[in-house]
């Protein structure tokens, strides 16, 4: 019988075989920091107003990106 050694990435999951290739895939993803705003719908346009449509976030780079739904 073999013993085998992964190591997963806490950030996006991802398995490799080595440590130091995963250790370059933790280092490569940024963060969030910050929501900066978010826009929502008016009640009656249905169930799923109640949750934001748009959010902008600002990464730990500086970096600021829009997620829509």
């Amino acid at each position: 019988m073999k013993e085998i050694t992964q190591f997963q990435c806490d950030i996006c999951g991802t398995n490799y075989q080595t440590e130091t290739k995963c250790l370059e895939c933790e280092a490569f993803h940024v963060a969030v920091d910050s929501v900066l705003r978010y826009k929502y719908n008016a009640k009656n346009m249905g169930p799923e107003s109640k949750y934001p449509h748009i959010v902008v976030v600002k990464m730990a780079d500086g970096k600021e990106l829009v997620f829509k739904r």
